[in-house]
């Protein structure tokens, strides 16, 4: 099910009302960085258009990251840049495979 919303919500905590009143057993939540960024008890998936951008959006956000995905298949992973990233639709296994682990952890 997908539910698109006209404003942005105030908090993460009137999004997750939506998943009491549907009883959703997972919600992912596109566009919401400034809400879940510092926030622990959120799983995040980083998308991010080229590696400068993977690296503004990395800062100042706290783990769990579940996986850092881009649609550029031209990029290419480098030496020393420390970040293992998915290519989608290519690794879209490894994705779901990393949002079951996710999931399946405590």
């Amino acid at each position: 099910m997908m539910l698109k919303v006209s404003r942005e919500p105030e908090s993460i905590e009137e999004v997750l009302r939506f998943t009491n009143l549907l009883r959703i057993d997972l919600l992912i939540i596109e566009g919401f960085h400034r809400l879940v960024a510092k926030r622990a008890d959120v799983g995040k998936i980083i998308a991010f258009k080229d590696l400068a951008d993977l690296e503004e959006r990395v800062k100042g956000t706290e783990p769990p990251i579940i996986a850092h995905c881009t649609f550029n298949r031209d990029l290419v992973r480098q030496e020393g840049y420390g970040l293992e990233f998915l290519v989608l639709p290519r690794d879209q296994d490894k994705l779901i495979k990393a949002l079951e682990a996710f999931m399946k952890s405590p």
